[in-house]
Formats: structure tokens, C-alpha cells, sequence
């Protein structure tokens, strides 16, 4: 998020739940501790490598997406191009909202068999055996495992939600390989982007709202954007519809774009100045004003 800090080197921050507005550092914003510190286990050698490797990745992005800015294309080159693609699917991916809506499936799943497993005395017996787990030998009765299951708390591993979220990014990979990227430039002082906890939009490219709450945009839908923003000036659009290499966002285009990375907020707003525009159902440019009282009457809604 240094690409959107303030002469400062601060972003100015909205609160999402409650449209409180701060300023702060970028590495103060949207950071959680150890959010991939790996469990202790037998097979577990550094709990910290997937934060290791996550952050020797981020310095491979960080130098791309500064070609990017510097030049105003899309880079050529397949490694290069390649990383872009990754940043953009785990910028999608890897964000604190899909952690649940990765595991909360496979937990309530793991209970769903727990409870069938304990359903009777018959079936637990045939469970574990099918499992070929000798009861008798660990000393495990039908009283004692109902006992057990009780008071436990099923939870997914970090290992298991690592391995969920590449297995959700390399699907995601092919169908942004597959679009044409569009590089989009605003220089103007009075307009600027916004990055959000969930910076990755995925849009109608027409905008319109279809009727069926089923028939939503997706990764691998045709007439969709995907849309991030990448700097305070620059942001990035692809489309499986063909699309220039570069093209200049007017103040429509900046509003349009922070409408796509707000949609799926769900923490924080942030930019290198205290204001904002997006855009209304209507079309119209709306402020950030407009934009953060929306935000709390959700939150009094919620209250």
C-alpha cells in the first residue's frame, strides 16, 4: 500500500464498518499477526515459512508492479507477466475474508462426519474400523469419544487453509492469464484511486444489475472485468474482450475503478487524500462523503 500514501508516506484510512476516518502508516493498515504462522507439529520445521515466502514473493510483485508504473504497459516477459498474474489472484484470494469462507466448509464438514461417526454405538465401531483403528488396543470406548467430541473445537490448520488457498489460486491463474490487460493512467493531481482490504474487483463490464440473484459476474465469465488498483494513479483492468494496452482514465474512469475495488470492502478504505469519489447507481460521480455516510447507516442497521 506505499504506492497510495500521501507526501507524508501515510494513507488516509475509512473504517469500513463504522466510516471512522484515520491516518496511518501502511504497514499499521490491515495487518494481522502471525495470520500464517504455521502450527507446531512433527512435520513442521519453521512455522514462519509460509510468511517467508510470502514476503520473498511480495519483493518479486513489488519490482514488476514498479516496471509497470514506470512504464505503462503490461510487462512482456512470461516470468514478469506470470508474477503479475499472481499478485493479482493472491491479492483476491489471500485476504482475511476468504480464510472463512475457506475453512469454515471444511469444518463444518469434519463435524457433520464427527457427529455421523457418533450417531450410535454400531457406527462408530464400523467407522473406526473402516478407518482400521483398533478401539479396544488405544483404549477409546463409544462414552468416552461422545465425551471427548463434547468439548472439542474443530478448527483448520494453517498447513490445510495454505493448501486450499494455492488450490484457489492456480484455478484462478488461467482464467486472468486469458484476459487482455489494460494498463490505466490518471496523472491528474484531483483524482485519486483508492485500495481497500479487498482490492481485486470483479464487475459487470457493462455495470449492469441482471435480476437473478444467481447470475453474478466470476473469474471465468465473459463480459466481466477484473479490475486492481496498483498505485493512486494507475490501475489495471483485464477482460476476456479485447482491450486496448494502455488507455487514460478521465474522473469517470477514477470513480468507476474505486466503485470495483470498493465492492467487496469489508475493513478499511484507503488513498493518498482524504477524499474520494465513486460512482452511484444512477452513474453519477458521488464523494467520499456520500460514500462513508452510506457506511454508517449500515453500521447503526447492524447495530
Amino acid at each position: 500500500m506505499k504506492r497510495f500514501t500521501d507526501s507524508d508516506e501515510l494513507l488516509h484510512v475509512v473504517s469500513r464498518q463504522k466510516g471512522h476516518r484515520y491516518k496511518a502508516k501502511p504497514n499499521a493498515v490491515g495487518f494481522e499477526n502471525e495470520f500464517y504462522t504455521l502450527e507446531d507439529g512433527e512435520d513442521v520445521e519453521d512455522r514462519y515459512a509460509v510468511e517467508k515466502a510470502f514476503a520473498e514473493f511480495e519483493g518479486e510483485a513489488s519490482a514488476v508492479l514498479d516496471e509497470i508504473i514506470a512504464a505503462g504497459t503490461i510487462p512482456e516477459d512470461a516470468d514478469k507477466f506470470n508474477t503479475l498474474m499472481n499478485v493479482i489472484a493472491f491479492s483476491a484470494a489471500r485476504i482475511p475474508a476468504m480464510r472463512a469462507v475457506i475453512t469454515k466448509p471444511i469444518e463444518e464438514i469434519a463435524e457433520m462426519i464427527l457427529h455421523m461417526n457418533l450417531s450410535s454405538e454400531e457406527q462408530f465401531n464400523y467407522s473406526y474400523k473402516q478407518a482400521g483403528i483398533d478401539v479396544d488396543a488405544i483404549g477409546l470406548t463409544y462414552e468416552k469419544a461422545k465425551e471427548i467430541a463434547a468439548g472439542l473445537t474443530i478448527r483448520t490448520t494453517t498447513a490445510a487453509y495454505i493448501h486450499h488457498l494455492n488450490t484457489v489460486v492456480n484455478i484462478m491463474l488461467p482464467l486472468l492469464a486469458d484476459r487482455h490487460w489494460c494498463v490505466l493512467r490518471n496523472d491528474g493531481a484531483n483524482a485519486n484511486l483508492i485500495v481497500t482490504d479487498n482490492p481485486v474487483g470483479i464487475t459487470w463490464s457493462d455495470g449492469h444489475r441482471p435480476g437473478n440473484l444467481f447470475d453474478i459476474p466470476a473469474f471465468g465469465r465473459p463480459q466481466t472485468d477484473v479490475s486492481i488498483p496498483i498505485s493512486s494513479h494507475i490501475a489495471l483492468l483485464g477482460r476476456f474482450e479485447p482491450l486496448p494496452a494502455t488507455q487514460e482514465m478521465d474522473a469517470l474512469g477514477v470513480a468507476s475503478i474505486n466503485t470495483k475495488t470498493l465492492a467487496g470492502c469489508q475493513r478499511f478504505i484507503a488513498g493518498a487524500a482524504e477524499d474520494f469519489t465513486c460512482v452511484n447507481d444512477a452513474g453519477a460521480i458521488v464523494t467520499d462523503n456520500e460514500v462513508i455516510e452510506h457506511l454508517k447507516k449500515l453500521a447503526a442497521e447492524k447495530a
